[in-house]
């Protein structure tokens, strides 16, 4: 019985997985604004959307990379934007500042995010002294983000074995990743609806936030368990 759960937990685990793509950028014009990772100067630019990109194949990682990285590009273009700043890849649970891939059940993916952007406008002071009048902003409510609800099955302490607590940290991954999928495409829509909504922005972020912390928690109670089978 132990083998079979070994091997299950070895092929839930290996989904999901990254590999590390290579981008030549001076072989790639297209992509001279592209900031992987970079908040610096980040009063000098106006973010005008999150734009969001994903490639999925047979191909290798560097090909896909570079091609949604023109997605990115294009999409920001097509905003107004002239550089896409903070750019990140998704790894295996959390978004990277590097150029990485997931393998999946059905190829490789690349999935790339980042916030379109334009150099802010310099600003002019009133020939007159007096301060500009400051207009009123709309309230905007927050978008509520669905809370990712694990099933309730607890780790498998005093099984004895491993494998087991392995194959249960691989079925909740699993179940996190779909409900965290869902969400996200829940937002997707958001996004095309109101593309230049900073609370889009902020729901992404909870919800990365929210991911992060049930990672930790699965990730704390398999140690755990495997721990315990151990004897230590």
């Amino acid at each position: 019985m132990t083998r079979p759960l070994a091997a299950l937990a070895a092929i839930a685990l290996g989904f999901g997985c990254y590999s590390t793509g290579r981008v030549r950028f001076a072989d790639h014009p297209e992509l001279a604004g592209i900031r992987l990772a970079s908040t610096a100067d980040a009063d000098a630019y106006e973010e005008i959307s999150l734009v969001h990109s994903k490639v999925r194949g047979f191909r290798g990682c560097s090909e896909l990379v570079v091609e949604a990285l023109q997605n990115l590009a294009s999409d920001s273009e097509a905003l107004g934007g002239e550089v896409v700043r903070d750019v990140k890849f998704r790894g295996r649970w959390h978004w990277m500042g590097r150029t990485v891939c997931r393998t999946t059940p059905i190829g490789v993916s690349a999935e790339v995010r980042g916030f379109a952007a334009r150099p802010r406008p310099v600003s002019v002071e009133p020939v007159s002294g007096e301060p500009a009048p400051v207009e009123p902003g709309e309230e905007v409510a927050p978008l509520e983000v669905a809370a990712i609800e694990l099933p309730p099955d607890p780790p498998p302490f005093g099984s004895g074995s491993e494998a087991e607590c392995l194959a249960w940290q691989a079925y909740m991954e699993s179940e996190l990743d779909t409900q965290a999928e869902e969400i996200r495409a829940q937002l997707v829509t958001a996004r095309a609806e109101r593309p230049d909504s900073p609370v889009v922005d902020d729901a992404w972020r909870s919800l990365d936030a929210q991911a992060a912390s049930r990672l930790r928690f699965i990730e704390t109670n398999s140690e755990a368990c495997q721990a315990a089978a151990r004897g230590d």
